[in-house]
């Protein structure tokens, strides 16, 4: 399967992993960035909208602010997404995020996890 690029310009590259959840997918860059497309109702593509994108968006850093970057590995399922640090911190995206009491999640896109 050829996927866009981000933006719709060419194709997706340098891809090490890919998730998908339920209506979204991710791709995990080899220098550490996500891309995301599909639905995102609840901002699970990352980049501060509720736009759904049928081609790659660059996931934007926690709080909107930058690329999101370090990342080690990705995961989807239903209607949330998550990017995990070699930190053993992680952030996520989606439903359950946009339910959630977390300070950090101030509007649409990804949030740092407690802990």
């Amino acid at each position: 399967m050829l996927v866009s690029g981000v933006g719709g310009t060419g194709s997706l590259s340098g891809i090490t992993s890919v998730g998908g959840g339920e209506f979204d997918g991710l791709a995990l860059t080899s220098g550490g960035s996500v891309d995301a497309w599909g639905y995102n109702a609840y901002g699970e593509l990352g980049d501060s909208s509720t736009s759904d994108s049928p081609v790659p968006v660059r996931v934007s850093g926690v709080g909107g602010a930058g690329t999101l970057s370090g990342v080690t590995a990705i995961g989807a399922g239903g209607l949330d997404d998550v990017a995990l640090f070699n930190t053993a911190s992680s952030v996520t995206a989606g439903a359950r995020t946009a339910r959630s009491r977390w300070p950090s999640r101030a509007s649409a896109g990804w949030a740092r996890s407690p802990g």
